[in-house]
């Protein structure tokens, strides 16, 4: 059974995932917009454009880095999870606490396994 705790570190985890997604969505947009704005530049000769383009393209590779700080605290919330086991036998008991997450191109998966007395196992795929 999972305690309180555990919830809130399951809602944490799941709630940095959908940052890290909004955040990702937001940087392949202005990434995007930048290649566009380049492109203008370069069709209409305009070197304002150009450079206006090339910086955000810069801006969004930049924030993609946010994306990856939220799924690092995804992480630490589930890594730091506190399992309330009532089992009287420890060695039989499991309990697996996943969030998870898949749009827009990013797939995320953050899952944990706790084994009594102490193991644990993370599989994270981006």
């Amino acid at each position: 059974m999972l305690g309180v705790s555990s919830m809130m570190g399951i809602i944490s985890a799941q709630s940095n995932i959908e940052l890290a997604r909004q955040n990702q969505t937001l940087a392949n947009q202005t990434y995007r917009a930048g290649r566009i704005r380049e492109r203008q530049g370069l069709t209409d000769g305009d070197q304002n454009a150009f450079d206006e383009g090339q910086k955000m393209q810069a801006k969004g590779q930049e924030m993609e880095m946010g994306t990856f700080e939220h799924l690092g605290s995804a992480v630490y919330a589930i890594n730091n999870i506190n399992v309330d086991n009532h089992s009287e036998n420890d060695e039989d008991s499991q309990e697996t606490q996943s969030a998870s997450h898949n749009a827009d191109g990013l797939s995320v998966s953050a899952n944990r396994t706790i084994t009594a007395p102490s193991q644990s196992g993370i599989d994270i795929s981006v």
